[in-house]
């Protein structure tokens, strides 16, 4: 009777195939269908290197290879480094592959960014409104920077050719203070306020150090601190 038993418990369990494979190793696993980031072309590894870096998408990012060969631009990425980028000038150093030996190539980076521009020619002193404006991409070369701000309501500092950036220094805020113009002159000391009436002797943007004379003659310094507003130097007449 045992040996009846044990036949059927013998018969009963399952056998392994004698071809059976071993189950892959945990690397194995990992290194299956999984493309090396290393393994794309140079230029598309730097480009997302570089956004990386940059914390922007690296579709907006544009570069300037200079006279590097194109078949550079297209080797394998594999084993380049990448330093600098502080102004925008990049340094990819590239390992030697098959005939190529190591090359150390200068790339320069930018963003492609919405800017302002004229919409015609604007004369020096044009204070600038939405008809004078157009919105358009651009490649701003260099690291990111903030963003372009609406140039309306700022003045021309120059003479601006249709299509040209409108972007400081070649705009600015309009003066708070003209020449001429009457102005208030305010002096603050703790809780007292004074406030005086002038002439200023001179144009002046915000924030900026203008000469008035007061309505009795004398003559005092001050900052401008906003339009027809000057805020009294600490000592008085100048």
């Amino acid at each position: 009777m045992r040996s009846a038993v044990l036949v059927l418990i013998l018969a009963a369990a399952p056998v392994a195939p004698a071809q059976a494979q071993r189950a892959p190793a945990p690397a194995a696993l990992a290194s299956r269908d999984v493309p090396s980031a290393e393994a794309a072309p140079l230029s598309e590894w730097l480009t997302g290197e570089i956004g990386r870096r940059w914390a922007v998408a690296p579709g907006r990012i544009e570069l300037d290879w200079g006279d590097t060969p194109a078949r550079i631009r297209a080797r394998a990425a594999d084993g380049a480094e990448l330093t600098g980028g502080t102004t925008g000038a990049w340094t990819v150093s590239v390992p030697a592959q098959g005939d190529d030996g190591p090359r150390r190539v200068l790339v320069q980076a930018g963003l492609r960014t919405r800017v302002p521009a004229a919409a015609r020619e604007l004369s020096r002193g044009t204070e600038l409104t939405s008809d004078d404006v157009v919105w358009r991409e651009d490649v701003i070369w260099g690291p990111p920077g903030a963003p372009a701000t609406d140039p309306v309501g700022l003045r021309s500092q120059r003479r601006i050719s249709t299509g040209e950036a409108l972007v400081e220094p070649a705009v600015a805020p309009g003066p708070w203070v003209e020449s001429r113009d009457p102005v208030e002159v305010v002096y603050e000391r703790g809780p007292v306020t004074i406030a005086l009436r002038g002439t200023a002797l001179a144009d002046a943007r915000p924030g900026e150090r203008v000469h008035v004379r007061l309505e009795d003659g004398r003559r005092v310094q001050g900052r401008t601190v906003g339009p027809g507003r000057v805020a009294l130097d600490a000592g008085g007449d100048r």
